[in-house]
């Protein structure tokens, strides 16, 4: 008999609730194949925390992207400028601590709320 071995508090979900969603732009999924799992991770939490909150760009801090991706700082750190670099983010720093992120779409004017 095969018995499965305790899975850890919060990382297996029973369900996702069918009415809260965050659409994503038909985009991300014809550009699967170029990114790496870890920006692909960054990506998704700024389309939440952009998109998904109805906002054009979000003040998202290091420690958030680490809580909602499970990566470490300097991984996030890399993904994030490579997004930036291959022009699927825009980056805009307002002071030493705090960047806005937002996603970046075909002639759309950059505005940060």
């Amino acid at each position: 008999m095969h018995t499965q071995s305790p899975v850890p508090i919060g990382k297996a979900p029973e369900g996702f609730e069918p009415a809260n969603t965050t659409p994503i732009p038909d985009g991300v999924f014809e550009c699967l194949g170029d990114l790496s799992g870890t920006e692909l991770k960054v990506l998704l939490s700024i389309i939440r925390h952009t998109i998904g909150m109805k906002l054009g760009a979000a003040a998202i801090s290091l420690t958030q992207f680490e809580h909602r991706c499970g990566l470490a700082r300097n991984t996030i750190c890399i993904a994030l400028q490579s997004l930036e670099n291959q022009g699927y983010i825009i980056c805009q720093k307002r002071t030493a601590h705090t960047t806005f992120y937002s996603i970046r779409f075909k002639d759309a004017a950059e505005v940060v709320e």
